[in-house]
Parts: C-alpha cells; sequence; structure tokens
C-alpha cells in the first residue's frame, strides 16, 4: 500500500492574483500557501503578457505581508507615544471629532487624499463614502503622468496606445524617456523579439539607464528639453519633404499654423539647447521619417518637467507628420486608459457641485491657505510627506491639521504625523481586480492568506464609518458581488483567480485615423490647448529650474523599490547622489564623500557616486527614503506645476553641490 504524503505536501496550493503595486506591468502571479501562509511568489507562466517572470519588488511582497513591522491593530496617539486601540473605540472616537468639525466647518474642512500605492478596484469604494458625505476637499491630477495623459487626450481626443505585442511589428522602437529595464521589465521580450526581426532601438534619455545595455543608439538631451528636439526633428522632416503630406492633409488639423511656429525650431537652434548634435539630430529624424512602421514609447521620465505637456505634443506630432498612426508597429504610445475607463467604478455619484480640488502637487501648500480651512485629512494609499514635492511644505501644513487619519501597512513617515493609524490588508489579504494601462488583460485576484491581526480591507473601514455619521453607501453585496457589478459595462463576469483580456479591445488604436478629438483629426492646434492657457500648437520653453544655479537634480524610480516601498531593500545603506566624473573632479569631491544638495526648495545630504558615462550638470538620486532619516529627494524638489495637466515636475530643480567632512 502507498505511504501517505507528508502533511506539508498534502496543504500546499498556489492561488492565482496579480501584484498592486503602480507600475505598467501589473504582473499576473502564482502565490504558493502552506497552512494559511504565503511561502513564495512566481509570474503565472501562462499569462501572455507577463509571462511566468516578476521583478524584485513583487518578490518582496510576501516578506512585506508577513514582516514583524506590520501595522496589526488601529493606533491613537498618546502622550506617551501609541496607544493600541480597539476597532469600536478607533471608529467612535474618529466618527465623533469628524462630526464635531463638520457640525462647526461643514464638510469641506474634511480631505481625503488618495493615491495608487496599492492598486485594486475595490479601494474605489473608499471614494464612495467621500461622495456620500457631501463636497469634500480632495486633490486632482497626479503625481506620475498627467502632463501626458492631457497632452494626449488634446492631441488624439483619448489616451490609447498600441497593445504590447504589436511592437514586435516595428522596424525602430525609440524609447523616449523610459526605462523599461527598470520600470516596466515585460515590454523587454518584446524588443528583443522586434530586434530580432531586425528592428533598431533608441534610446533617448538624459542619463545612462539600465535600458542603455538593449539599445542600438542612446541620445541624451539635456535635462527638459525634449520639447526642442522634437520640434527641430519635425522642421528636418518638413524641410527635407520626409513629411506624409497625404495623410497630414487628410487626417491632421492645424498644420499651417503648426508650421509657420516651427521656423523658429531650427537644428542648430536646438543643438546648442539639447547638447545633441545637428548630426544626431538631422540623422534621428531620418530615420524615423524614412523607417516604416516606427513606434515612439513615451515614459514618464520626460513628464517630469514644467514645460513636459508642450514636449509630449511636440513628439505627438512626429507620429502624424510622417502617417505612423494607426498602422501596426507604429504610434505614439504613452498610456492606454481603455480597460479603466469601460469599467463600473464603484464610487457612486459625486455630490452636487463637485468637491473642492486641490492641485495634487501643491495639495500642502493649497490646503494652508482656504476657507473654510481643512481640519481633518484622510490619507489612504499614498505617503503624501515621502511622495509629495516640496516637503518642508508638506509638514509645516499636516502639522496644522485638528485630526489625521492614515490607514496603511507600517508606519511611514506620514503615519508618523497622524492621528490615528489604521491596519489595512495587503493585497494577499483580500479579493480584488487589477488592470493597468499598458495591456488590456484583467485578473480577479484570490486571497492567499487571511488577514493579520486586526487588519481590514480600506473599503471596510469606510463602510463601518458610514454607520456611524448615518451615511447610506447604496452599497449592499460582497467583494465578488462587487466585482461582477465594476465588470458589467463590459458585459462579462469573472471568477476568482481567473485572469480574462478586455473584450472588443483593439491592438492598434486610429486605424481609421478617426480620432476623438472635437474636429475629429489628429489636433495640431487645439483651441483646447489655449483655453489651457497654453499655446495652440506645440513650442518650447526652458524649464522652470534654468532659472537657478547648479546641477540639474534627476530621481528616477529605483529598480527594485517604488518611490517609498520596499527602498530599504533598494538602498539599504541610505540614498546616493550620482554625479559625472569630471563635475566630481572639478570640485575635488571623491566617490564615498558625503555632500550637501542645496536648492531652493531645502537641503539634503548624501554621499556621492561617481559616473565616467553620466553627462556633465546632471545628478541622480533615486526616489523613495524617508523623511524621518532625512533621506528622501523630495526635501529639494519644487512643487512648481507644468504647462499643461496636473502633474508634478520632480526633475525640474536644481542644486548646488557642497562637499562635507561627515554627515551632520
Amino acid at each position: 500500500m502507498a505511504s501517505a504524503q507528508p502533511p506539508e505536501v498534502v496543504s500546499m496550493r498556489e492561488i492565482v492574483t496579480a501584484c498592486p503595486l503602480n507600475c505598467w506591468d501589473t504582473c499576473t502571479v502564482l502565490v504558493t500557501v502552506r497552512a494559511g501562509r504565503p511561502l513564495r511568489v512566481r509570474g503565472h507562466p501562462d499569462h501572455p503578457v507577463t509571462r511566468g517572470f516578476v521583478c524584485r519588488k513583487m518578490k518582496y511582497q510576501v516578506e512585506r505581508a508577513l514582516s514583524p513591522d506590520r501595522l496589526l491593530h488601529p493606533m491613537v496617539r498618546a502622550a506617551a507615544g501609541w496607544r493600541r486601540l480597539s476597532w469600536g473605540e478607533a471608529l467612535d472616537r474618529i466618527a465623533e471629532r469628524m462630526q464635531r468639525v463638520i457640525n462647526r466647518w461643514g464638510t469641506l474642512a474634511v480631505a481625503h487624499y488618495w493615491d495608487y500605492g496599492s492598486m485594486g478596484h475595490l479601494h474605489n469604494l473608499v471614494r464612495r463614502f467621500f461622495n456620500a458625505l457631501g463636497a469634500i476637499t480632495q486633490p486632482r491630477g497626479s503625481l506620475c503622468w498627467a502632463q501626458g495623459l492631457e497632452a494626449q487626450r488634446l492631441d488624439f481626443g483619448a489616451n490609447r496606445a498600441h497593445e504590447p505585442h504589436d511592437h514586435v511589428n516595428s522596424r525602430l522602437l525609440i524609447l523616449w524617456g523610459r526605462n523599461p529595464a527598470a520600470t516596466n521589465i515585460h515590454l523587454l521580450p518584446y524588443l528583443k523579439e522586434a530586434r530580432q526581426r531586425g528592428a533598431e532601438i533608441v534610446l533617448i534619455d538624459p542619463r545612462p539607464s539600465e535600458t542603455r545595455r538593449w539599445a542600438d543608439w542612446w541620445i541624451a538631451p539635456r535635462p527638459g528639453t525634449d520639447g526642442a528636439l522634437a520640434l527641430a526633428m519635425a522642421r528636418e522632416i518638413i524641410d527635407r519633404d520626409l513629411m506624409d503630406a497625404e495623410y497630414v492633409t487628410d487626417h491632421v488639423r492645424g498644420f499651417e499654423e503648426y508650421h509657420q511656429v516651427l521656423r523658429g525650431y531650427t537644428v542648430r537652434w536646438a543643438a546648442e539647447v539639447t547638447g545633441v548634435s545637428e548630426l544626431d539630430i538631422r540623422d534621428l529624424a531620418y530615420r524615423y521619417a524614412t523607417t516604416r512602421p516606427a513606434s515612439l514609447i513615451l515614459g514618464y521620465g520626460l513628464q517630469r518637467y514644467a514645460n513636459s505637456g508642450s514636449a509630449v505634443r511636440a513628439i505627438d506630432a512626429l507620429g502624424a507628420l510622417t502617417g505612423q498612426l494607426g498602422i501596426p508597429g507604429g504610434g505614439v504610445n504613452y498610456a492606454d486608459l481603455t480597460v479603466g475607463e469601460s469599467l463600473d467604478d464603484l464610487a457612486g455619484r459625486p455630490p452636487a457641485g463637485g468637491h473642492r480640488l486641490l492641485d495634487k502637487p501643491q495639495f500642502a501648500r493649497q490646503m494652508s491657505r482656504l476657507d473654510p480651512p481643512v481640519k481633518v485629512l484622510f490619507v489612504t494609499r499614498a505617503n503624501p510627506l515621502g511622495q509629495l514635492p516640496a516637503t518642508r511644505q508638506v509638514w509645516e501644513s499636516f502639522r496644522g491639521l485638528e485630526m489625521m487619519v492614515v490607514l496603511e501597512l507600517e508606519m511611514t513617515d506620514t503615519a508618523r504625523m497622524a492621528d490615528f493609524v489604521l491596519p489595512v490588508t495587503t493585497f494577499l489579504e483580500q479579493r480584488d481586480l487589477y488592470y493597468n494601462s499598458w495591456h488590456r488583460w484583467l485578473t480577479y485576484g484570490e486571497a492567499a492568506m487571511a488577514p493579520r491581526g486586526e487588519c481590514r480591507p480600506d473599503w471596510w473601514v469606510f463602510l463601518k464609518l458610514a454607520d456611524r455619521l448615518g451615511l447610506d453607501l447604496g452599497l449592499a453585496g460582497t467583494p465578488h458581488e462587487w466585482i461582477q457589478r465594476a465588470l458589467r459595462p463590459l458585459a462579462i463576469g469573472a471568477e476568482p483567480g481567473t485572469f480574462l483580456r478586455m473584450p472588443g479591445a483593439e491592438s492598434v488604436p486610429w486605424r481609421e485615423a478617426r480620432f476623438a478629438t472635437p474636429s475629429g483629426r489628429f489636433e495640431l492646434a487645439s483651441e483646447e490647448a489655449v483655453q489651457a492657457g497654453t499655446t495652440a500648437v506645440p513650442t518650447y520653453h526652458p524649464p522652470a529650474s534654468w532659472r537657478d544655479e547648479g546641477l540639474q537634480v534627476l530621481s528616477p524610480v529605483h529598480r527594485n523599490s517604488l518611490h517609498s516601498q520596499f527602498f530599504h531593500r533598494a538602498a539599504p545603506d541610505g540614498l546616493r547622489v550620482l554625479m559625472a566624473a569630471a563635475d566630481a573632479a572639478q570640485r575635488g569631491i571623491q566617490p564615498g564623500d558625503w555632500v550637501r544638495l542645496e536648492g531652493r526648495h531645502g537641503a539634503l545630504r548624501v554621499r556621492v557616486e561617481v559616473s565616467e558615462e553620466l553627462p556633465r550638470g546632471v545628478l541622480v538620486v533615486h526616489s523613495g527614503g524617508h523623511v524621518h532619516d532625512g533621506q528622501c529627494v523630495n526635501l529639494v524638489t519644487s512643487d512648481v506645476l507644468p504647462d499643461l495637466g496636473i502633474g508634478a515636475c520632480y526633475y525640474d530643480v536644481r542644486c548646488q553641490i557642497v562637499k562635507e567632512a561627515r554627515p551632520s
């Protein structure tokens, strides 16, 4: 007779879910669970896009879920530190103080700051609570990508992109401000296949990013001069009669106005502005215009400047001028909002008249000037003290609140400032629906473990708070029923532990050249752009920081962390500043030296690493770190607003660099 299997083998199973981090890929994964405890995670081998492999950040998720540093119980600030509360006592006290503020100041005195620190469609139920409460104060815009979204909405009428598998049809792929080797690793196999088919890959980035080794040609314009490069390329394409005149005549609005503006943007001028040689600008323009199909793939990097909306519009124009739109292997690809815009968002209707909206990059600055003032702040899925630019302004604004409530996994910089910290579940402890803005697959994720301690989903917290405030959210049912409701506009359903492609989604947008703009054409000249306060056609103006002295500070995401998430794994010894060898030598700075970055908005102490490849005039400090340790790049970043969209201009900052004998 066969022997029985060991108990640990019998109890092993794998569940299907997806990574909740806000990156392009949203990996669908298999989590190995034994006796109700997740052991490890691996990429789902059958997923057609993420293809069975994951980045290190995904592998850190199990470690964080089981970490001894997890917040497991509701906590209140007390004279001697933090004191544990029951859920009932915590919610009663929050509701009482909240009602007292509303009675005196109205609901506008309540603010909700949220972001996408954890993805998952059911998080939208939190917004349902605030919509039911009444007109509150909340942010608008995005810290990540708003400039490009608004620019492409003006040009195309909607945010659409080619699906990843279509890139293998390209003969030329230009990665403009995108670093997939660190932030979009599942794009890399498509790049590899395209290259095997004979495609050339060009990387445009002011720093030698991890993607450089994948590129045939690296072009390094000065930070914030992408628009100048694109405008000069357009001038060269037109002057050399390389434009697709038939496509422009039939499908583009505003060419004459745009052409007139281009007369001021010569290749010689662009070479002086960008630092890219005239020969390289002409060569790039020629290759792009004469290679068909060619794909432009844009990233967050070129969004980080005050002039970035116009820069993206200038790049979009290249696709229209050459007729590279609506064809397999072509397009100007940034973000695709098809899936998210097609679901029931579950947030309910906003109150009549809407909420009081503050620009997200200046949320703290604008909040401090309001009437009626903000007295109560809820923070969900975000760490604004560490994430918002101009940290000192954020700290000053938040410390004047009567009550701050933070829902978190661990004690972040923002949580340390709170009056109440409420423990929430990780994605491994709950069901949810996951999707992204790069491909059109959705995953209905299962729970891999029971909630630890007294952790609860954020929507549970606000359902209970609604009961105490007498609010009717109009939301009966279960998470499974809510997910089916979200999918209803797509006329599909899903079961836990499955993934499916959005039905009817096109892999190649704009095939019929029918754009979603007011004119139905691609709009080189946009009346909406004028109404938004910028020029009708793309133009160039220097980065805002060029008024300051010093070196340009770039703060890209580290490949092993996402802002403050997992930063201790990415940089266990703290932040570093990377500087060009020539800049270091000029200042007598050696690798390992401590330096002080001093800028308009603050200062930061870090140790130095030196690069022979980094262009002069550029400093690189990864985003993330911890404000309470004085180790966060946002201590020196600027909260200036961009020309289009409402986004953060993290890279639009210059700092002096001063050598120190030792850290303070």
